[in-house]
């Protein structure tokens, strides 16, 4: 989780805003691995740059506790 929040631009295959009309909620596909949501925004860099804020939400949560 950590190499994928840290380096999210270079591993993303896309801009996890970028919406594509063209291929909405499409399935898993070559192109898209985890498919596409209702906006065409494809789902697995969605998920990489997620880590990023799951990431440091734990590690606050953690500091706070600790």
């Amino acid at each position: 989780m950590l190499i994928l929040a840290v380096a999210a631009r270079a591993i993303a295959p896309y801009d996890p805003a970028q919406q594509d009309i063209a291929h909405l909620l499409e399935g898993p596909s070559a192109t898209h691995l985890l498919g596409t949501d209702d906006l065409g925004r494809d789902t697995l860099s969605r998920v990489i740059y997620g880590a990023q804020p799951a990431l440091l939400v734990s590690v606050v949560a953690s500091g706070f506790a600790v």
